[in-house]
């Protein structure tokens, strides 16, 4: 029986992130990433399951990041300057 949680195909594996799946990518509490989820209007939109169950889509988190590491980078430039 396939549950479902059980990838059927390869498209499935992989393409969306729980909160905590986040939080420990992003090595912070999932605390966080529900207060970033309100107060940042640049953070990935989130999927609602349920009450208790909210999901990512993997590719916007990690777009995410990288111009979070763009803006970063962007700023220790303009100190130097």
């Amino acid at each position: 029986m396939i549950s479902p949680s059980t990838p059927t195909s390869i498209d499935d594996v992989a393409v969306v992130m729980t909160q905590q799946e986040v939080a420990d990518l992003l090595r912070v509490d999932v605390s966080t990433i529900k207060r970033w989820r309100k107060s940042r209007a640049d953070f990935p939109e989130a999927i609602a399951m349920s009450y208790r169950v909210i999901l990512f889509r993997k590719d916007e988190i990690f777009a995410w990041i990288e111009t979070m590491k763009e803006k970063k980078k962007d700023l220790y430039e303009e100190v130097d300057a």
